[in-house]
């Protein structure tokens, strides 16, 4: 009975690693990582389970980028692509043969975009506001003093009364 139950124990590992192995993806998109922000263009990057193929299918919002163009490495294939064929906002890598596979990121070519929600009192003025960005705020200054931003991008500041405010945000 012994011998029986190890045999049976080493069949369904044996098979339960034969189909662990079978669930690598026909191929991956590596980079850009989904979801990313950048106001720069990213390398696309794929990775194939065994080898490049002479021929496979992949767009960058829905226009054919041709094998060709991709640099091959190993099991990578690889291209940086020009900012002119990238849109501000949000970009689709994909590739549609031999598998189907897809990854978003986003182009930011916009600044933090500052709301000011309210100025209130005499001298100091009381500043309310936040800042946005999809890349995320990282500073704001008004009347050329630095301003504290909460994790969320808003923030709340006395600045000295003025006639005009000057606000900068990056």
């Amino acid at each position: 009975m012994t011998i029986t139950l190890k045999s049976l124990k080493s069949i369904f590992i044996f098979a339960l690693l034969s189909v662990m192995a079978g669930c690598v993806a026909e191929v991956q998109i590596v980079s850009p990582a989904a979801d990313t922000v950048s106001n720069e263009a990213p390398e696309f990057r794929l990775r194939f389970k065994d080898a490049v193929p002479d021929n496979f299918t992949a767009t960058l919002n829905g226009t054919e980028i041709p094998p060709s163009s991709f640099t091959v490495e190993d099991k990578d294939a690889f291209i940086q692509i020009d900012m002119g064929m990238l849109q501000a906002g949000d970009n689709v890598f994909a590739v549609t043969d031999p598998a189907e596979v897809s990854r978003t990121f986003h182009l930011d070519l916009v600044g933090p975009v500052i709301h000011v929600l309210g100025a209130e009192g005499g001298d100091p003025k009381s500043v309310t506001g936040y800042l946005a960005d999809k890349g995320g705020a990282v500073s704001l200054t008004i009347n050329g003093s630095d301003v504290a931003l909460n994790e969320d991008g808003s923030f709340a500041a006395d600045v000295a009364a003025a006639n005009i405010y000057d606000l900068t945000a990056t």
